[in-house]
C-alpha cells in the first residue's frame, strides 16, 4: 500500500495505491489518516468500533493516558456500534476529552473491531494482515518502534 498527493478540482488529495502483483486499486481520499486507510481496505464497507481489552491495548500503544484509558474501560465491552454512537458516547461520558484521544479512540476501536478472529471477514492471510498493520503504522503516525516490537493489532 502507498499514496501519493493528487489534485481533484483544485484541491489537494491522496491516491491511495493498493497492490500485489496481480491486482491494483486506486482510491482518491481527502484524508490520510488511520480511519481513512482502514475504510480503503475495508473496501467501503460501513465502519464499526468496539471497546475491549485490544482497544485499550492500542490506547496504550498510541499514548493515550492511563486516565482516559480507564474512562474508556467504563464504555460498554464488546458492542458494535456506529461512528455516531461512539461519538455521542464519548461526548457524554468524557465530556473533558481533548482532540489527541478523540481521534484515537475511534482508531483503536475500529482496529479492535475488525480483528478476524472477531467473526468479521477475513482480510487474507497472516502475511497480509501483517502488512496491513504496517501500513497503518508507517503511513498514519505509530512509531517505527512499535512496529518493529511486533505489537500492532496483530498477533
Amino acid at each position: 500500500m502507498d499514496d501519493t498527493g493528487t489534485r481533484v478540482d483544485g484541491e489537494n488529495y491522496h491516491c491511495q495505491i493498493l497492490c500485489n502483483p496481480l491486482y491494483g486499486a486506486y482510491f482518491t481520499t481527502a484524508r490520510k489518516d488511520r480511519l481513512t486507510i482502514i475504510d480503503v481496505l475495508r473496501n467501503g464497507r460501513q465502519q464499526i468500533y468496539r471497546i475491549n481489552e485490544e482497544t485499550l491495548g492500542l490506547l496504550a500503544l498510541f499514548g493515550v493516558s492511563q486516565r482516559v484509558a480507564e474512562q474508556v474501560r467504563q464504555l460498554p465491552f464488546q458492542q458494535d456500534w456506529s461512528e455516531e454512537d461512539l461519538q455521542r458516547r464519548l461526548t457524554e461520558q468524557i465530556p473533558d476529552l481533548n482532540q489527541r484521544p478523540r481521534g484515537r479512540i475511534p482508531e483503536a476501536a475500529a482496529l479492535a473491531a475488525d480483528r478476524p478472529d472477531q467473526g468479521r471477514q477475513k482480510m487474507g492471510d497472516s502475511d497480509s494482515r501483517r502488512a496491513f498493520a504496517g501500513c497503518l503504522s508507517l503511513q498514519a503516525g505509530a512509531s517505527r518502534r512499535a512496529y518493529s516490537s511486533g505489537r500492532i493489532w496483530l498477533k
